[in-house]
């Protein structure tokens, strides 16, 4: 008898316990185990589907027939019986969610092509993803920027769409200036060290020396907030027409900082 195993399903009322067993057995991500010692009566070693019902014996997924030493191997599957097989299928919970190609509601699906409901993927809690949350320390958030106008203030505004642990550090690169050691990228690939915000200036046109620079929400010059920042430049730093700056930045998120509040003082370290 060859030991390869070629399955014909044919809708019809009743299955075969048979049948059955090779439906279940090709739904789930769990390898197959033989028992050496069969476990039901009816279905020795010599039987072709002998490491299938041991595994749903061992899974606890099928109990026998009768007493529960025989399997009725040859017996018709009902439809209330496909059910109670179905339901200790999934409460039992033999599926491997971390191969499985959907996992709406796995605990942890590093693989998982959907994971709707995952409390962690890859490693990084819900609360932590894109966008919303704060960034795990590491992340990186990349983008441009443009500003220009006629005269006066110029002004380009940028959220980073996610909250940093901390304000990032924030640094200006002046076209064909030297960046800092924090610094390591370019316009065309922007990097920046944990806790860093990086600048890189592409082109300027009729915008002094010493400008733009960042600001945070608060007006603060030279600096950012764990949400974002400005690129600003002042009326005094305009030297002609038409002015002009664009390029690209970077920010990673830093570590998180600690809560070093002492008992009835004020915050430090934040």
């Amino acid at each position: 008898m060859s030991s390869t195993r070629d399955y014909v399903v044919r809708i019809r009322p009743n299955w075969l316990r048979y049948g059955l067993v090779a439906l279940v057995t090709t739904l789930v991500a769990v390898p197959l185990t033989a028992n050496a010692s069969h476990q039901f009566t009816d279905v020795p070693d010599t039987n072709i589907f002998h490491a299938d019902i041991a595994w749903m014996k061992d899974n606890g997924i099928t109990t026998g027939c009768g007493d529960g030493t025989a399997y009725c191997p040859g017996d018709n599957v009902t439809r209330q019986q496909m059910a109670a097989f179905m339901r200790r299928l999934a409460e039992k919970k033999v599926v491997d969610a971390a191969t499985a190609v959907t996992a709406d509601s796995a605990t942890t699906a590093d693989s998982a092509t959907t994971a709707g409901d995952s409390d962690t993927v890859d490693g990084y809690e819900a609360s932590e993803l894109l966008p919303g949350g704060v960034a795990p320390e590491g992340v990186t958030v990349r983008g441009t920027f443009s500003i220009g106008g006629a005269s006066g203030y110029l002004n380009d505004g940028h959220s980073f769409g996610v909250e940093m642990p901390s304000a990032p550090i924030a640094h200006y690169i002046e076209s064909g200036a030297v960046a800092p050691a924090e610094c390591p990228g370019s316009v065309s690939d922007p990097q920046a060290a944990a806790g860093h915000l990086c600048v890189y200036e592409s082109l300027r046109l009729s915008i002094a020396s010493g400008g733009p620079t960042t600001f945070n929400a608060t007006g603060s010059f030279t600096t950012s907030s764990a949400y974002g920042f400005f690129i600003s430049t002042t009326p005094g730093q305009v030297t002609g027409p038409d002015p002009l700056a664009y390029g690209s930045w970077a920010v990673t998120a830093g570590p998180t900082v600690a809560d070093t509040t002492p008992a009835g003082g004020p915050a430090l370290g934040k």
